[in-house]
């Protein structure tokens, strides 16, 4: 796999809304029971 150089926020397309993909994954570890610490 080629390594891209890009600077910027990454989006993902989940269920036709796009979402940040940071904020997407934080989302999918909450739902199968990973708690974000603060």
């Amino acid at each position: 796999m080629e390594k891209i150089d890009y600077t910027g926020t990454v989006y993902l397309l989940d269920h036709k809304y796009p979402e940040p993909l940071l904020n997407h994954s934080i989302k999918k570890l909450g739902d199968i029971g990973i708690k974000k610490r603060i």
